[in-house]
């Protein structure tokens, strides 16, 4: 899971992610994520029963811009529909890897 930044000197805001992340629910995130840029962010998928590439896609676009920014931001462990999601992807390492950004 991708930690931007060593020092999470502020509790990161927990967004815990809905259970349907399909399509229809990327827009969505996206805005969430646009609104907390900036913020210590730790994202729960551990109730995800359902995920699409598009979310995944905002997921790691968000991963980036907050590296980018050098702001803390980590993935928990996700539940097993979601795991499968990013290994059908081929993406299972992606937030399975912790990765720190000074």
């Amino acid at each position: 899971m991708p930690i931007i930044s060593s020092d999470p000197s502020t509790a990161p805001h927990a967004l815990v992610l809905d259970e349907t992340l399909d399509l229809n629910a990327a827009s969505e995130l996206a805005r969430t994520f646009s609104s907390l840029r900036g913020t210590p962010v730790t994202v729960d998928p551990s109730h995800v029963g359902r995920v699409g590439a598009q979310c995944i896609q905002v997921l790691i676009a968000a991963s980036k811009s907050w590296a980018a920014d050098n702001v803390y931001f980590t993935v928990t462990p996700g539940s097993e529909p979601f795991n499968e999601g990013l290994d059908l992807l081929g993406l299972t390492s992606f937030f399975s890897n912790e990765r720190v950004y000074s």
